[in-house]
């Protein structure tokens, strides 16, 4: 049987990820190819779905004997009011390749009867350890009044479950603003990984518009039909949204849900325009006729939405449902012929990085979860990469899909290393993670902070971690401790090697006295118990 072409791309990728991986993608308790296979592409999908680091995927994974059928769980801002939970299920067709196999309708009632017990605070995790940490954390914010939404990500190298697997979700009843099923194929993965092309359109406004020559720059503001917007969206897809740093939450987000809400109510969707706020796109180059008054056609080159990408696929969804596609002949044919919704356009020149950069900061900083990618040109960041460089290290100022190594510092892993050990604030480098490259920012990167602080930091985090998740024995703390017990070993460790009660201090760390005590930590390498009494001392 013929290989899929998609479907071998995904292979490739995956093989690259169990040879870099190895036993990180073992299934507890047992070794077989197949489900290190299997993982890799849960963690290939979580890492490409969520926008994060393959460290980070890889991570994520829950795979073992007492999982409840969740390979993978991420908790995206658990501070928020209404956390996203992110469960993913993979099935992996290694044997033929040809993206035939349909995902095992089979699967779902299982992960139902999963849904419902995580998010009940009051039932007992029956056969759930391997995600007994996690979900406590979920039910701890839950008990405080957060209400979570799911997303459930079913995945596979084929088609999607038939029509008995639609049946059994919607006999379980999930209220849709709570409950949302995704499919994620090969398919879907690999139109993700293309590289970006330039994009030629023709924008269609309606009514009169605004453009003006500003600073050397075309601006053009007017307001454009959904329905053109959609059949972009059909168009390019996930191309336009290359720049864009946020990605698309799904319908069960709230405001996603209050943007489809608006656009099926036939009332309200003429509202639309007013409701919204709109969406900026940066061209390379626009034109239109500057002879017409209204109804312009902008003829664009090189187009991208950097900010509104929630909007967007929003609005391609709903076009898209059966539902809103009546015949035309039909009398009560939906039409979203008044439906508009705002679109700010500005050409930029081939010079113009810099302020594409400033604008997509600007227009998206209410998500600074993912300033990281903002914050990459920062003076401090790109001092840090320089000192780190010169110690034998990469420092990575933005989020990619390549495996770390062990001389490999991301920026958010010395984010939360620092603001955890030498800032001494680690319930907010575990509870503030959306911040800390926002309001933390300051506090964390001073100007004081250099490459040997980040790298101590990082590694004595590193080490608390792997020691926890290796110990077989019981642990007493709850799982967002690992951020206490590190700060206390780097204060220990500072303390240790100078002699020096006041030592703690990390100023006096600097290229000179790391490798001294790189090699204290390597020294001291503890085993659990000696952990636990050095948090508590």
């Amino acid at each position: 049987m013929a290989t899929d072409l998609d479907a071998g791309i995904i292979d490739q990728r995956v093989r690259g990820l169990v040879e870099t991986y190895g036993a990180r993608l073992a299934q507890r308790g047992k070794d077989d190819p197949a489900r290190r296979a299997s993982n890799a592409f849960c963690a290939l999908c979580v890492a490409t779905l969520l926008d994060l680091e393959l460290d980070e995927a890889v991570a994520t994974l829950t795979d073992g004997g007492e999982d409840g059928g969740v390979d993978a769980i991420h908790v995206a801002s658990l501070r928020d009011d209404q956390p996203l939970v992110t469960l993913f299920q993979a099935k992996y067709e290694q044997k033929t390749l040809a993206g035939r196999s349909g995902f095992p309708a089979a699967e779902i009632p299982k992960l139902i009867e999963t849904i419902r017990t995580i998010f009940d605070p009051d039932k007992p995790l029956s056969k759930m350890k391997d995600i007994e940490a996690v979900v406590e954390e979920i039910r701890s914010r839950m008990r405080e009044g957060a209400i979570p939404t799911i997303r459930v990500v079913l995945c596979n190298n084929g088609p999607r479950w038939g029509p008995d697997g639609d049946a059994r979700i919607e006999a379980a009843g999930f209220p849709v603003d709570e409950v949302q099923w995704l499919h994620l194929d090969h398919r879907r993965l690999v139109s993700l990984f293309r590289s970006q092309k330039s994009i030629d359109a023709i924008l269609d406004f309606h009514g009169a518009a605004h453009h003006e020559d500003l600073s050397f720059r075309r601006v053009f503001v007017g307001k454009v039909p959904v329905t053109t917007i959609a059949e972009l969206m059909s168009t390019h897809g996930d191309l336009l949204l290359d720049r864009n740093i946020r990605r698309f939450l799904g319908p069960s987000n709230r405001v996603n849900s209050r943007i489809a809400q608006t656009l099926r109510s036939p009332e309200e969707r003429q509202n639309f325009y007013f409701y919204n706020n709109g969406l900026t796109m940066i061209c390379r180059r626009l034109s239109f006729s500057s002879l017409r008054q209204n109804n312009y056609q902008v003829k664009v080159e090189g187009l991208q939405i950097i900010n509104g990408g929630q909007t967007c696929k929003t609005i391609q969804q709903v076009l898209g449902e059966p539902t809103q596609q009546e015949p035309s002949e039909a009398p009560n044919r939906v039409s979203f012929d008044d439906t508009f919704v705002m679109v700010r356009l500005y050409q930029l020149g081939e010079d113009d990085g810099h302020l594409g950069h400033a604008i997509t900061y600007a227009t998206n900083n209410q998500t600074p979860v993912e300033l990281q990618d903002l914050r990459a040109n920062d003076e401090l960041q790109q001092r840090l990469a320089l000192d780190l460089a010169e110690l034998g290290y990469t420092y990575k100022t933005k989020r990619d899909n390549h495996p770390a190594s062990e001389t490999t510092i991301t920026s958010k892993q010395a984010a939360i290393a620092v603001l955890t050990i030498w800032r001494r604030q680690p319930h907010l480098a575990r509870f503030a993670e959306s911040r800390l490259f926002d309001h933390y920012y300051p506090r964390i990167f001073t100007k004081k902070l250099n490459g040997a602080q980040v790298v101590l930091a990082t590694r004595i985090f590193a080490d608390v971690e792997q020691m926890l998740e290796r110990s077989s024995e019981p642990k007493p703390f709850v799982p967002y401790a690992t951020h206490y017990v590190a700060m206390a070993c780097g204060v220990q460790l500072l303390m240790g090697h100078t002699g020096n009660p006041l030592a703690e201090n990390p100023d006096i760390i600097d290229h000179r006295s790391l490798p001294s005590l790189l090699e204290a930590g390597r020294a001291r390498r503890r085993s659990w118990s000696e952990v636990r009494s050095c948090s508590s001392s």
